[in-house]
């Protein structure tokens, strides 16, 4: 009997644990579940360009610019990821994210996601586009509000018209981006100019914005209703001649638009704390409209940028990025903004590589002798300055050292220049500094470590550097 009731006991525990084990290998883990998505594009056939692609997937998922491909196809629609849009190429967040496009071609593209977990055919999509040629008034391309339209113009005799639609009581702004009129940027060709129509395309709204040059600024546009015509042609520039290709074009409402100031980044300077330096200054007329401006980073030129910073004072233009890695290189924009919203982000820029390099210390007085084996290196010196003294920093290489300017016979075989940077800070006037023997910088009214960084300017090789406390 006791016998009976133990084999009825394995008999039930082996029941149990091979139901627990049949359970594991159904697959049903959520670790093996496949996301599912949806997509499509906007715009409308023949008259309206898609500009975005919707996905809508059956969870919540993390999505990167680069987990998503849009597979160059024998099939006539084309589209390119637009990097440059204002929020950047991708936004979203969980089930819903939106991809930025540009330079399309009606019709059918194939889209691929390559993240793990998420299914990876291909779809297809519908991509419309706005089947006016802009030869003329009656074939004028549609402007949306502030997306920008790029076009081109082969010579003197070609024109291209836009056009849009005017609210009563409202006004508006023509922008656009030429050879130029879009500091920061070398992607475009041509210098233009533009002129306003009212509806019957022949009577001119405003001489204001009949410019050869500057349209960065945005043109106002004021007191009209109904379809506007913008019509563009080359401008004849400075007895220079006139330049043809590649503008962009785009109309919107300053009263719903964040600051037009033109804002470039001209340093990107990584240090060894580690940290990166961004600086920009503003290209625009002043006034400045921006309050503030927002950091934004991506690992790659055309990735998602997501902010990380912000300088609230409109009157400093440099942010001191400190979550950055030793060993990589980031991209850059900046954006201003204000009560209305914000504005265009900048042209991005690269970082140079967050050095992971230990610096060495300087002893005062003390002649260190350094030796730059390849061109991509870079050579880290430090040391502790007090408040209220002055040090003075001196280096020799084969251009500019105790024995002459330039020797064939030079002791130094490097040609370098120097920068300093008090902590995370470059210090303004000691930057890619090249000579520094006959004329030595000097550095003064600081407290802390002072980092120095010793680079290649067109030689690798041996120099000398040496910090002398006054």
């Amino acid at each position: 009997m006791a016998n009976k009731k133990f084999w009825s006991g394995m008999l039930i525990m082996a029941l149990v644990f091979g139901t627990v084990i049949i359970g594991c290998d159904t697959g049903n883990n959520k670790s093996n579940v496949i996301i599912t998505y949806t997509v499509e594009a906007n715009g409308t056939v023949d008259e309206e360009t898609s500009s975005q692609l919707y996905f809508t997937f059956d969870a919540a998922v993390d999505l990167r610019v680069e987990d998503i491909a849009i597979i160059d196809s024998s099939t006539p629609g084309k589209a390119e990821k637009n990097g440059r849009a204002k929020d950047g190429a991708l936004t979203g967040s969980g089930t819903s994210w939106t991809l930025n496009i540009t330079k399309v071609t009606a019709g059918k593209i194939r889209v691929q996601i390559t993240k793990a977990g998420i299914e990876r055919g291909r779809k297809t999509v519908t991509v419309h586009k706005d089947n006016a040629t802009g030869e003329d008034s009656d074939q004028a391309i549609t402007l949306a509000s502030t997306l920008w339209e790029e076009g081109s113009l082969a010579n003197r005799e070609a024109v291209l018209w836009y056009k849009f639609e005017a609210e009563a009581g409202k006004d508006y702004r023509v922008q656009w981006k030429d050879k130029f009129g879009n500091f920061g940027s070398e992607s475009y060709e041509a210098v233009v100019k533009v002129t306003a129509y009212k509806s019957d395309h022949t009577t001119i709204i405003s001489d204001d914005i009949n410019e050869a040059t500057g349209g960065y600024e945005g043109r106002p546009i004021s007191g009209v209703s109904g379809t506007v015509y913008l019509k563009v042609e080359l401008a004849y520039f400075y007895g220079f001649g006139s330049f043809s290709g590649s503008f962009a074009i785009r109309i919107y409402d300053p009263a719903l638009m964040g600051p037009q100031d033109i804002i470039l980044i001209y340093s990107v300077r990584a240090t060894i704390v580690p940290s990166v330096v961004v600086s920009w200054e503003i290209r625009s007329e002043e006034p400045y409209e921006s309050s503030g401006y927002k950091v934004y980073r991506s690992d790659t030129e055309d990735g998602t940028y997501t902010q990380v910073g912000e300088v609230t004072d409109s009157s400093i233009c440099s942010y001191v990025d400190t979550t950055v890695k030793a060993g990589k290189t980031y991209w850059y924009k900046i954006a201003g903004y204000n009560s209305k919203g914000e504005g265009e982000k900048s042209e991005p820029k690269e970082s140079e590589v967050v050095p992971a390099e230990v610096a060495t210390v300087l002893t005062f007085g003390v002649v260190k002798e350094g030796d730059l084996k390849e061109e991509t290196q870079v050579d880290w010196y430090k040391f502790t300055a007090e408040a209220g003294k002055t040090y003075t920093v001196q280096w020799e290489s084969r251009m500019n050292n105790h024995l002459g300017w330039w020797l064939d016979d030079s002791p130094f075989s490097a040609v370098i220049q120097v920068s300093a940077f008090s902590d995370k800070t470059p210090i303004d006037d000691f930057q890619n500094v090249f000579p520094g023997w006959d004329d030595p910088k000097t550095i003064s009214g600081l407290s802390g470590t002072v980092y120095l960084k010793v680079e290649v300017d067109t030689y690798p090789g041996t120099y000398t550097i040496k910090v002398t406390q006054e």
